[in-house]
């Protein structure tokens, strides 16, 4: 076949456009995915330093901000530290957080089994909890132990809790931040750990904005009602962090890998242009005794040229399907096994076989212009 290298060039040109485009797809999504996982759609309300061990952050600010137009979600936190044992193993130490039943669509508190905390538990400040799977693996060698009671030491008391649910480790904020440091996280409801934690008052209000709320609106509207608890002789110091913010700094980040990625199949493409152009040229030297006996019988430059750019055109379409069933095979075999979700930027996908096709017409358009232009004498005296 004449355009034998010209081929295996697009095919590869297009393979390297599926390969970024899947690759691209699918890390944007777990990426997405697991910034959702950490809460960073949120805003976390906290206090300065004071050095008066006393936080400002009460059940009235609570109330207040959860209260603010365009807040979907809220949830108090409340963090403290002690030991649990839990069946036959022996003491640990462990990080308490005190939430409320809203936490799990905030910090994407993954339940993988049981169930949250009710209403009714926080209100009363029931003495349950959810535990975090590598406590039950290590108590139980199981993870499912939703129903039985682990013994708590907090501030000096200790007293049973039920177990209600078991969380999957590492799937919230409150992991990620400290989980390198102690691995056991217990929750319970921010009422119960109030009540028997020597803190007064909460850690952090987090708060998540509705979808079709704009994230700074309801910020600004939080500091206007966060400025109302405080005056001129009881000065408040809030501080809020936007971790919004933080997430579109990931996302610029994983953009900037992508337009690299963007880069190296563009690169591909070029190249694959190159060696179209050299096998187009090559292909022609092949045929010039054929274009020479067809220009002796009359045929003219537009109707040579035109065969030849469709003998490239076919070339370049079939190659250019090749080339997305290989990489697509490819590569749904390896994301199935690895167990992850396919997705493809169609959008770049799309860019990316335009561009070889084009290139391919345009490297190769050269060629066929220089040999449809020949005079049949010199055609034919090539053998």
């Amino acid at each position: 076949m004449p355009y034998r290298t010209a081929c295996i060039s697009i095919v590869i040109g297009v393979f390297a456009v599926v390969l970024v485009s899947v690759i691209s797809a699918v890390g944007n999504t777990m990426i997405e995915k697991e910034l959702d996982s950490l809460g960073l759609d949120s805003i976390a309300i906290g206090t300065s330093d004071s050095g008066e061990g006393e936080s400002v952050l009460n059940e009235a600010v609570y109330a207040s901000v959860t209260s603010v137009p365009g807040v979907e979600a809220s949830t108090p936190v409340i963090m403290d530290t002690g030991t649990y044992r839990l069946g036959a193993q022996d003491e640990a130490k462990t990080i308490f957080w005190g939430i409320s039943q809203s936490a799990q669509n905030i910090i994407a508190l993954d339940v993988v089994h049981g169930r949250m905390f009710s209403p009714e538990e926080l209100n009363n400040a029931e003495k349950v909890c959810l535990v975090d799977e590598s406590v039950a693996q290590a108590a139980y060698r199981r993870t499912d132990i939703t129903g039985k009671t682990v013994m708590l030491e907090l501030n000096g008391i200790a007293d049973e809790y039920k177990i209600v649910g078991v969380i999957k480790a590492g799937s919230s904020l409150l992991n990620s931040v400290t989980g390198s440091m102690i691995p056991n996280f217990i929750y319970v409801p921010y009422t119960t750990l109030s009540f028997f934690s020597a803190k007064n008052g909460y850690d952090q209000i987090i708060v998540k904005a509705s979808p079709d709320q704009d994230i700074q609106t309801v910020k600004s509207s939080i500091s206007h009602t966060l400025d109302t608890f405080s005056t001129a002789e009881i000065p408040q110091n809030f501080r809020m962090n936007d971790l919004f913010n933080q997430r579109q700094t990931v996302s610029s980040i994983v953009m900037i890998a992508s337009a690299v990625m963007m880069l190296i199949a563009g690169v591909a493409l070029l190249v694959s242009g190159i060696a179209v152009m050299n096998s187009v040229s090559n292909a022609v030297q092949v045929r010039r005794r054929e274009i020479g006996i067809k220009k002796s019988l009359g045929a003219s430059v537009p109707k040579i040229l035109l065969e030849l750019i469709g003998d490239i055109l076919t070339g370049t379409l079939l190659s250019v399907a090749v080339g997305i069933f290989l990489g697509s095979s490819l590569l749904a075999c390896i994301i199935t096994l690895a167990n992850l979700p396919y997705r493809c930027n169609t959008l770049l996908l799309g860019i990316g076989i335009v561009a070889m096709v084009v290139i391919a017409l345009l490297f190769g358009i050269v060629p066929a212009l220089r040999a449809a232009k020949m005079k049949p004498v010199d055609a034919l005296r090539e053998e």
